[in-house]
């Protein structure tokens, strides 16, 4: 088993792939759609390999049972050691409130919060819902969680430098998509809102870039677990990390990281130790499972997951519900709205219909209609956690 707190961490990876790489052929790929397009050029397959130098070498299946709040107070220390100026992107949601509360309650210092939001693009358009959680209802997640959680922070955290950049001048000043925005953002969605928000950094990073000591943390991901036969895996997915680019940056996802891959450990027992108890919910994870990858078990599944390691969330606080494969997501509804046959709208999807031309069908994924949803994803090895005693009847 790697050791807590590993003392050279500059030997584990580097920051250019630091959320992962695609190999194709013996090339290699920071970002998902150029190696896609390499291997429809060339036939050769395409590998993605996250960190498979240090999680391939993990002990999965011997867990300690180490508190996870214990883990993450460490995770938030180590960050706080290796850089000078820390930046949290923060959501309001269970990941990066988790987060959040694990620097605060270690008392551990965090220079920053920022925060992404289309304050004044968005202010006329919506009522704030706590019973709407479809997920075109994602612009009530500023007023019932965001603004509190943020003005709360002013109040008892004041040594926390609060950033919100409101993007909705850049919805109007973005009339053709600058040459390669696309292919190194947001690639698993082929999302229009996500070419747009993600694409950005705060002054207070880009002023540390220079020096490379700052680190935006990333709030990536929710555990993983399969069940193939009676054996339990984690797994890791390139779609969460495919969420931001990582031009001048140094991306650090909090949870999901070889330098404390403990993290994932402890969080893959803790689930396994729950579905080994409750063989009826095991179609919420069998790879077998026709069931799996309904909606309405994906939902479940989810909640299952965020009670279990992320300890100090409410699950009583609001959150739009996640959209299920749409390149036109519902919770970007309102900027389709907004810009709906005009200049930028045209140039995204000129864009996006270059690139599916350049790219073989195989690696789209596709709904019941026979119509392009996103690009398949690609996970890690299965790593085996152990044995599921109890069975499904």
């Amino acid at each position: 088993m790697i050791p807590l707190l590993t003392t050279d961490l500059s030997s584990i990876h580097s920051q250019e792939d630091s959320v992962g790489y695609y190999q194709v052929g013996d090339k290699k790929f920071i970002y998902k759609i150029p190696a896609l397009i390499e291997a429809t050029k060339t036939k050769a397959d395409v590998k993605w390999n996250f960190h498979r130098s240090v999680f391939d070498k993990v002990q999965w299946n011997q867990s300690f049972s180490t508190d996870l709040r214990t883990l993450y107070g460490q995770r938030a220390q180590q960050l706080r050691e290796k850089y000078e100026h820390l930046t949290l992107h923060y959501s309001g949601g269970s990941d990066s409130y988790t987060v959040l509360r694990s620097f605060i309650d270690n008392k551990i210092k965090l220079d920053e919060i920022y925060v992404r939001w289309p304050i004044k693009a968005t202010e006329n358009m919506y009522k704030a819902n706590s019973l709407d959680k479809r997920p075109s209802n994602i612009l009530s997640e500023w007023d019932l969680v965001i603004k509190p959680d943020l003005d709360y922070l002013k109040i008892h955290h004041p040594e926390i430098k609060i950033t919100v950049y409101d993007w909705s001048d850049d919805l109007h000043s973005i009339e053709t998509f600058p040459e390669g925005l696309i292919e190194t953002v947001g690639a698993d969605w082929l999302n229009f809102g996500s070419f747009i928000k993600h694409r950005l950094t705060s002054d207070s990073e880009k002023q540390w870039f220079d020096k490379k000591t700052t680190a935006s943390i990333f709030a990536l991901d929710k555990c993983q677990i399969m069940k193939k036969g009676s054996n339990a895996y984690l797994y890791f997915s390139d779609s969460p990390l495919n969420i931001t680019s990582r031009k001048d940056k140094n991306v650090e996802a909090f949870y999901w990281s070889p330098d404390l891959p403990e993290i994932a450990l402890e969080q893959a027992h803790a689930l396994l130790n729950y579905f080994n108890t409750r063989p009826e919910l095991h179609k919420l994870i069998d790879a077998d499972s026709p069931e799996r990858a309904l909606p309405e078990n994906v939902k479940c599944l989810d909640s299952i997951i965020r009670s279990l390691i992320y300890p100090d969330w409410n699950p009583n606080k609001f959150q739009a519900n996640k959209p299920q494969d749409s390149i036109f997501m519902e919770n970007d509804a309102w900027m389709f709205e907004t810009f709906n046959d005009t200049r930028t709208m045209d140039s995204w999807q000129w864009n996006i219909d270059n690139l599916m031309s350049q790219i073989d069908k195989k690696y789209f994924r596709f709904n019941q209609k026979n119509l392009i949803t996103g690009m398949i994803r690609f996970i890690s090895p299965l790593y085996k956690i152990g044995n599921f005693t109890q069975v499904d009847h």
